[in-house]
This record gives C-alpha cells, sequence and structure tokens, in this order.
C-alpha cells in the first residue's frame, strides 16, 4: 500500500515572485511529490503569482485576511481557528523571519510537532515610518526559540540576525537555483533586446527586486543618472512592482530619465533577463542571502553590490562589492568599467560545486522533512 505524501505547510505573506517565494518554488518543482507536498498558509487574500502552479503540483493554499484588515486579535483567531480545522499537519515552516514569533507559539499550542523557523534577512534598518513595526517584530523574536524546533537560515549573518549569534542550532539552508537554466546564450540575449527595441550596442543595466524600502531603488535612480550622464546610451531594466513604485515613477520623471528607465513588472523569465542585462545593478540596504545577485552570476553578469550582502553570496567573481557610504559617482564609475563588454562564461560548474544547485538541495530538504516523521 502506497504512503500518502508528508504535507509541509509554509507560512508566507503571499506567493508572488519575490526572492524567498522563488527559492520555495525552485524546491517545490524539484522534490519527489509522491513523498513531499507542500502546502500554503498565507496571510493575504490576493491571488499570488505563483497560485496557479502551485494547484497544478498538488499544492493548497489557505488564505487569512491580512493583520492590518482585521486587526492582531482577530488575525492570532483566525490563525488558532485555522489549525484547529487542519490538523493534518506534522511540520509547519514559517518563512516570515520574527512573525515566526507569533505563528509558532500557535502551532505548538495545537500540538503541530515539527516547528521551524526559517530566517531570510538581516539588519533590517529603523527608520520613522517604520518603528512600531520593528519593535513588535523583536517582540515576537522572543518567543521563537522557545517555540521552535529547529533553526534555518539562508546565511550566517541571517542566523544571527534573528536567533542570536550564540546559537550554535542554526542550520544553513541554501537559497539554491537552477543554475543551468542561466547559463547565458547570446542568441537568446539579443533576440529579447529586440523585443523590447534595444539595440545590440546599447548599455544595459538591470536590477530585480520589489519597490520597497529594502532594494533602495532611489539610491539605484541616482546611480543611473550618474551613468547616464556619462553614456548616454544607456537603458536601466527594472523588474518587479511594489508599494514604492510610482514614487520611482515620479523621481525617474523629475530626473528627466523616463525614455531611458523600463518598468518591466513582474516577470517569469528572470533567467532571459538576466541574459539581456550588460551589468546588474543591487544597491540594497540589507539582504539575508540575496538570490538574484546568486542567478546574475550563473548568468555570468558582472553584479555591483551593496557590502550589506553576506560573504556567501560571492561565488564567482563576476561580483563585487561597494559600500553604500559611497557616492553615486563613485558607484556609476565601477558600473561603467564594463560598459565596453567582458568575457561572459558558463558558471554553472561554480555555482554546483558552491553547494547552490537546486537539484542537491532539494534532496537535502526532501531527506529532513522524511527523517522528521519516519
Amino acid at each position: 500500500m502506497n504512503k500518502k505524501p508528508i504535507r509541509i505547510l509554509h507560512i508566507v505573506s503571499v506567493m508572488n515572485l519575490a526572492g524567498i517565494e522563488s527559492f520555495l518554488m525552485n524546491i517545490y518543482r524539484e522534490i519527489d511529490r509522491s513523498k513531499i507536498q507542500f502546502d500554503f498558509l498565507v496571510t493575504r487574500e490576493e491571488v499570488g503569482f505563483y497560485d496557479k502552479e502551485i494547484l497544478s503540483l498538488g499544492g493548497n493554499i489557505h488564505n487569512i485576511p491580512h493583520v492590518k484588515k482585521i486587526g492582531l486579535k482577530n488575525f492570532k483567531k483566525n490563525v488558532d481557528v485555522f489549525f484547529q480545522e487542519n490538523n493534518q499537519y506534522s511540520i509547519v515552516h514559517c518563512h516570515m523571519n520574527t512573525w515566526a514569533g507569533f505563528f509558532l507559539p500557535i502551532a505548538k499550542k495545537n500540538k503541530i510537532p515539527i516547528r521551524i523557523a526559517h530566517s531570510h534577512i538581516a539588519d533590517f534598518k529603523i527608520n520613522s515610518n517604520n518603528i512600531f513595526q520593528f519593535l513588535y517584530k523583536k517582540y515576537n523574536s522572543l518567543f521563537i526559540k522557545r517555540n521552535s524546533t529547529h533553526f534555518f537560515a539562508c546565511s550566517e549573518k541571517a542566523g544571527d540576525w534573528l536567533f542570536g549569534e550564540k546559537n550554535r542550532e542554526v542550520q544553513i539552508i541554501n537559497n539554491s537555483i537552477d543554475a543551468i537554466k542561466f547559463s547565458f546564450n547570446e542568441n537568446i540575449a539579443n533576440k529579447l533586446r529586440k523585443e523590447f527595441g534595444i539595440s545590440k550596442d546599447t548599455f544595459v543595466i538591470g536590477n530585480i527586486g520589489r519597490f520597497n524600502v529594502q532594494k533602495n531603488h532611489i539610491f539605484l535612480i541616482d546611480i543611473f543618472k550618474e551613468v547616464f550622464l556619462k553614456k548616454p546610451d544607456t537603458i536601466l531594466c527594472l523588474v518587479g512592482e511594489g508599494e514604492l513604485q510610482a514614487e520611482i515613477i515620479a523621481k525617474v520623471e523629475k530626473e528627466g530619465l523616463s525614455a531611458h528607465v523600463k518598468f518591466l513588472g513582474v516577470r517569469s523569465d528572470i533567467n532571459k533577463l538576466m541574459m539581456m542585462f550588460d551589468t546588474f545593478l543591487f544597491p540594497s540596504l540589507f539582504e539575508g542571502f540575496g538570490i538574484v545577485a546568486l542567478e546574475a552570476q550563473a548568468a555570468g553578469l558582472k553584479t555591483i553590490a551593496s557590502d550589506v550582502l553576506p560573504i556567501e553570496v560571492k561565488i564567482t567573481d563576476y561580483i563585487s562589492f561597494i559600500s553604500l557610504n559611497q557616492s553615486p559617482e563613485f558607484w556609476a564609475s565601477e558600473v561603467l568599467k564594463y560598459s565596453n563588454g567582458y568575457n561572459r562564461r558558463n558558471t554553472y560548474n561554480e555555482i554546483l560545486n558552491a553547494g547552490f544547485d537546486i537539484k542537491n538541495n532539494s534532496r537535502k530538504l526532501e531527506e529532513f522533512y522524511s527523517n522528521c516523521i519516519y
């Protein structure tokens, strides 16, 4: 008699095209779904980018209204009711950083034996707009250790940030990718440029990320302005959506750069876009890992990133780091070093040997889940 697959409940905000969600989908596509199945508890009512694919792979999506919509008391009640009514789960895997201190005590109360807290971020920056959010998240973090059975992180830096430097129980789970898909293909790059109306000789800078404070788009536009002043035949492609998108569009218009900045929205062909770009610009304010920087290297793409990224993301010599204290002019001078072309080699073996290819890491996570149950 065949055993039913183990169903893992992943807790996320919404399954849109972003770093954590893309990592989960990379794993989900590769695991043996006759043995392991993924379900998702989503803290939004909106339809996510990956929802249709999740359902096609045999997964379930459970939506609860966002905490801002119904208030914290009702939000907590909804989560509790969910676990009471869905007692089939033996493993809960929370990807919401300090919010693990909110969800996992409720999972423990409802007798779920395996409760995983997974840190995907580091160095959350405090400002006047998010001070109360930060303090509440720090409050949540107090409940993580006593209510989690396992601690995961995408890097040592992310582990130290959420669980403390003295926690030696943290397992590093590499943010893996299907590296072979990103191997540079000049024909694909030229075809995509033609679709976007970009000539072969135009210098193309790319950035992929949600339009939020973390991704630092304001500074990115300042850098691009300096690049453009020195090399007018340059295009900036911004991939993603988010709450600050209108503000960034307004800044681009104010700087007179609208004809040279393309807002591409959410895309499913990230691997091909990486081939089209000449340089990848990634000046984030903080990152737990920065999976797009790994994808860029897999495409043999020169990547200029802020030095807040963990050292684990440096797999090849295609990436270099710059302090955010440096001026936009300094950043622009580094970007322009690659404006006349360079050799883009196949980096697949480097990604594979460093332990960041999806196939090997999917098997490891599959074994972990199975060993928890059997």
